[in-house]
């Protein structure tokens, strides 16, 4: 199973975790994805050499996958302060 959660650092210090439920994104080839950074994350972390704008990769489980998680920070006593979307839009035109 994949992680629907993944620690932050860096600008995104206030938030302890990024939630992405999808990989890519439908607005890509709009005016929006033109000017997007995930498209350098996508290709540069992920080695991802797909089109931006091309194709969405549903996180099967991600309902799941963040009970699990949630479940395991919480029992370190942690705080979850979620970003919700770094990478991708949270209301692409496939929901």
């Amino acid at each position: 199973t994949k992680s629907i959660l993944t620690p932050t650092g860096g600008f995104l210090s206030a938030f302890t975790h990024t939630l992405n439920p999808y990989v890519g994104c439908q607005l890509g080839n709009s005016f929006c994805g033109k000017y997007c950074y995930a498209n350098a994350i996508a290709l540069g972390i992920r080695k991802d050499a797909r089109e931006w704008g091309s194709y969405v990769d549903v996180k099967i489980n991600g309902d799941e996958n963040y009970e699990k998680e949630y479940v395991d920070i919480k029992k370190k006593d942690r705080p979850l302060r979620i970003f919700m979307s770094s990478v991708t839009d949270p209301y692409l035109p496939i929901e």
